[in-house]
């Protein structure tokens, strides 16, 4: 009887808290990951496990009743190492259609929420930013008040580090370069797993896995997949998802699905995949239709 406190003492340190525990599914499972985290679905739930902190975040919605309503939650990147960007789409029976974007702080848990169904949308570090034809606004994840950066129709934002690019009207090209919050370091690739008829290379790290895109890192190289073939992207890790077949590099944008390269041209490029930015040898935005 004398030992029991020992053994209940040791019990509860080996033992971890719920706070403390590690967060997530296996691989196969998951519908995003990188090696910051890891994005699934539980029930009605669309979570998000942070790697750096082990902290289990609700980002999203998943809600059918089979009488008209549906919303669904994806992922649409994650900028900074650390803010999850999702959309929402919902539909009912007897109403008009609504997205809705949110930027989530996964290390503290700050996010902001917009709807607008007309606007074209792009994350930067700790912010938002809507083009429609009422300008353009920038909503920040940490609470700060909305900005609007232009009252003039607006659209094709895109982002290039801390430079923020628009189109004004048809064919102007606008910029403007922020002060934003600094990201998180990076984290130990961990292996890429087969997903589908994807079997990544021998040793491979992962980058990114979004749905059937796996973008890993072995000899030397970037290679991506969403079917059975590799295909080289670049010999640079720094890779982000344009979209589930478009991968933006330096220097310029991969096709996975034909492997068809776009060349980026000029100091601090940027694209949304319809249009490109740069900045000339004055340090005046141009703008290109691809």
């Amino acid at each position: 009887m004398r030992r029991a406190p020992w053994v209940l003492i040791a019990f509860v340190l080996l033992v971890p808290t719920r706070a403390d525990a590690a967060c997530g599914v296996k691989p196969a499972r998951a519908e995003y990951e990188t090696p910051e985290v890891q994005v699934y679905a539980r029930g009605s739930k669309l979570l998000a496990c942070h790697r750096a902190t082990r902290r289990e975040r609700q980002v999203g919605v998943r809600v059918n009743d089979g009488m008209g309503t549906d919303e669904s939650s994806y992922v649409s990147g994650i900028v900074g190492r650390r803010w999850l960007w999702t959309t929402m789409h919902a539909s009912f029976a007897e109403s008009p259609d609504v997205r809705e974007d949110t930027l989530t702080d996964l290390r503290t848990g700050d996010s902001v929420t917009v709807g607008n169904e007309e606007a074209d949308v792009v994350a930067l570090p700790g912010m938002l930013v809507f083009a429609s034809d009422e300008g353009v606004t920038a909503h920040f994840s940490d609470r700060r008040p909305v900005e609007r950066l232009s009252a003039e129709p607006a659209s094709h934002p895109a982002g290039a580090g801390a430079r923020l690019y628009w189109t004004e009207g048809t064919t102007v090209a606008r910029t403007r370069v922020f002060t934003l919050p600094a990201g998180d370091p990076p984290r130990p690739r961990p292996l890429a797993r087969t997903v589908g008829r994807c079997a990544p290379r021998r040793g491979a790290r992962l980058i990114l896995r979004d749905g059937n895109l796996v973008v890993s890192r072995a000899a030397g190289a970037t290679w991506a997949c969403r079917g059975t073939k590799q295909r080289r992207v670049s010999d640079s890790p720094e890779v982000t998802a344009l979209t589930p077949r478009h991968l933006l590099h330096p220097g310029g944008v991969f096709s996975v699905s034909d492997g068809r390269r776009r060349t980026l041209e000029g100091a601090e490029p940027a694209t949304d995949l319809t249009t490109r930015y740069w900045l000339d040898g004055a340090g005046v935005p141009q703008r290109a239709d691809f």
